[in-house]
C-alpha cells in the first residue's frame, strides 16, 4: 500500500508491513539501504515516544478526487500569476502602437502610449501631447469620422458628380426644347391700370443664343403686367436716332417718345468656353433719363448653349428688377408727332388706353434722386392742356385732339385724368 508521510519526513518507500509495535521481524528501507527493526527503543529514549513516531508515520492514502483538486489549485494559481504580471508589464509599456493613424478608433487616449500607471500617478505627462497628432474634430466629428484628411477628396469627387448630373439634365432640356417656347399665362391688368412699356437689347456674336434669349425674355414677359418689344426692334429704332447700342444713354430721350419706352436693358454676352455664358446687365430708366450699375451672372451651358429653364430665370431677374425699378414714378407717355392740332402718341390699346379717354398735358417735370444719383421721386409739373384720345392706331399708337389748355412739347409727360 501508498504511505503518504507529512511535509518535510523522507517518503518511506514500500517494503514489508511494519507491526504496530514495531517488534521483531518489522523494517524501514530509507533510501537505497534496509534498516532492520529493532526490538528495543534508542538508547536513552523511553520505548512509549519511539512507538509515538512509529504510530505517527501511518497515515491514511488520500482519495483521488483530493489529488486532481490539489493539482487545479496549483495551476489556477500559476495562470493568474502569468496573467498579472502580463497586465503589469503592459500597463507600463503601452503595448505596440498602430502603424498608421488612419488604424486607431475614436476613442483612442493617450494613456496607450504613456500607460495607465503613468497617466494615474503623473497626469502632467499625459497632458503634454504634439500639437500635430492632437485630434481637435468635434465628438460628432470624431465618432462618425468626419473632418479627416480624406474629406477634401471624397467633398471633390462629389462635387464632380454634381457637376456630371447638372450637365447630364442640361442636355435632357436642350434635347426635349426643339424649337418650343415655354407656356406662359398673359398677364392680368388691374382694373383701370395702364401698362409700362419696356425693351430689351442683346448684344453677341452668337445669333442663335440672341434668339432663343429674346424668345425667353418674351414669353417670361407675359407673366408680368407690361409690355415688351425685342432686341431687333428697339436696335433699330436707335439706328434711326442715330445711335449704337455703346451709346443707348444718348438716344433714352427719343425712346420714350417713341416707342415710348419706359425702362431698358443692355444684355451683354460674354462666352466663357463651353460649360458657362456669362450675362452682364445694364438696366436705364429711359422715362427719368438714368442709369442704373451693371450686374453679371454666369448661366451653366453644354458645348456653349443655355438650355430654356436658365434662360427663363434669367428674363424673371431682369424683368423684375425693371419692375421695382418703376415703382418711383406712375405711368405717363409723350407725343412724338403733332399734325393740325391731333397729336401722336407712343402708347395705345395694348397699354390700356380706349377711345374718349381724357388725359393731362404737364409743364415739364423734376426728378429727385439721391446722393448717389439714382432717381428716387418723380415730380410732374403742372397741368398745362387736356387731350382725349380720338382714335387707336394699332396696338402701341394713339391719336389724340387737344380739348383745352396747350398742347404738349417733346419733354411733357401726358398722364391719365383723375
Amino acid at each position: 500500500m501508498a504511505i503518504h508521510t507529512r511535509p518535510g519526513l523522507p517518503r518511506p518507500l514500500r517494503g514489508p508491513a511494519v507491526t504496530g509495535d514495531g517488534g521483531e521481524g518489522s523494517q524501514w528501507e530509507w533510501g537505497r539501504r534496509a534498516l532492520p527493526a529493532r526490538s528495543s527503543a534508542p538508547t536513552g529514549l523511553p520505548r512509549r515516544r519511539h512507538r509515538l513516531n512509529l504510530v505517527g508515520c501511518h497515515h491514511h492514502s488520500p482519495q483521488p478526487g483530493q489529488v486532481n483538486m490539489s493539482v487545479s489549485r496549483k495551476l489556477l494559481s500559476l495562470v493568474v500569476l502569468l496573467l498579472s504580471l502580463a497586465l503589469l508589464a503592459g500597463c507600463g509599456t503601452g503595448g505596440v502602437q498602430p502603424p498608421e493613424r488612419e488604424q486607431r478608433t475614436p476613442w483612442d487616449h493617450e494613456f496607450e502610449r504613456k500607460g495607465v500607471l503613468t497617466c494615474v500617478f503623473w497626469p502632467e505627462q499625459c497632458e503634454e501631447q504634439d500639437e500635430a497628432e492632437r485630434d481637435e474634430r468635434p465628438l460628432l466629428d470624431r465618432l462618425f469620422g468626419r473632418g479627416g484628411p480624406d474629406d477634401s477628396e471624397r467633398e471633390q469627387a462629389l462635387e464632380q458628380r454634381i457637376q456630371q448630373l447638372e450637365r447630364s439634365l442640361q442636355q435632357q432640356a436642350l434635347a426635349a426644347e426643339g424649337t418650343e417656347r415655354g407656356v406662359h399665362r398673359p398677364a392680368q391688368r388691374p382694373e383701370g391700370a395702364l401698362l409700362p412699356h419696356v425693351g430689351v437689347i442683346i448684344q453677341t456674336p452668337d445669333g442663335g443664343l440672341e434668339t432663343r434669349l429674346g424668345n425667353a425674355l418674351a414669353g417670361v414677359s407675359r407673366d408680368y403686367p407690361l409690355l415688351f418689344s425685342g432686341s431687333e426692334l428697339v436696335r433699330s429704332q436707335i439706328a434711326d436716332y442715330g445711335c449704337t447700342a455703346g451709346e443707348v444713354s444718348d438716344c433714352l430721350a427719343g425712346l420714350s417718345r417713341y416707342p415710348g419706352l419706359r425702362m431698358l436693358a443692355l444684355i451683354e454676352v460674354e462666352p466663357r468656353g463651353e460649360d458657362a455664358v456669362r450675362l452682364r446687365t445694364t438696366t436705364f430708366d429711359v422715362g427719368l433719363d438714368a442709369e442704373y450699375a451693371g450686374s453679371a451672372v454666369e448661366l451653366p451651358a453644354v458645348d456653349g448653349q443655355v438650355a430654356r429653364p436658365a434662360l427663363e430665370a434669367y428674363a424673371d431677374r431682369v424683368l423684375l428688377g425693371m419692375m421695382d425699378r418703376m415703382g418711383n414714378a406712375p405711368w405717363f407717355t409723350r407725343s412724338f408727332a403733332e399734325e393740325e392740332g391731333v397729336y401722336f402718341l407712343g402708347a395705345g390699346q395694348a397699354a390700356g388706353l380706349s377711345e374718349g379717354m381724357s388725359l393731362q398735358v404737364r409743364d415739364g417735370s423734376r426728378v429727385i434722386r439721391s446722393p448717389s444719383g439714382r432717381p428716387v421721386a418723380w415730380v410732374p409739373g403742372a397741368v398745362k392742356g387736356v387731350l382725349e384720345i380720338e382714335t387707336l392706331v394699332g396696338e402701341n399708337l394713339a391719336q389724340a385732339r387737344l380739348v383745352s389748355g396747350e398742347g404738349p412739347d417733346e419733354d411733357d409727360p401726358i398722364i391719365p385724368a383723375r
